[in-house]
């Protein structure tokens, strides 16, 4: 699609959830080639952390720490922080499902 506008592109995060999307690294400018675009959309998609199981609470906090979009969980632009005690439980109860549920654990 980008060859058919023409070069220079831009790529923008489309998300109801996300009011400033350069707060989330959403947007993306002046991008001239393909590979540009695709390298881009790969940094849009690629904003994840990697933890392994058993996961206590500092380490529920560094796998939320390592995420570009912790910025928006802190708060910004007016907007409330997450509740990170909320997040930290919710992650150390994912990766207990994980073990519980794990034929290698």
């Amino acid at each position: 699609m980008s060859r058919e506008i023409g070069f220079p592109v831009a790529l923008k995060l489309m998300s109801p959830d996300i009011s400033h999307k350069t707060d989330a690294h959403g947007v993306h400018l002046n991008l001239q080639s393909d590979e540009a675009v695709r390298n881009a959309f790969y940094k849009i998609m690629k904003d994840r952390a990697l933890g392994l199981p058993p996961l206590n609470l500092l380490l529920a906090q560094r796998v939320m720490e390592d995420i570009r979009a912790f910025t928006l969980l802190k708060g910004i632009r007016n907007r409330p922080p997450a509740d990170m005690e909320a997040l930290e439980a919710l992650l150390m109860r994912i990766f207990q499902l994980v073990i519980d549920f794990s034929p290698d654990y």
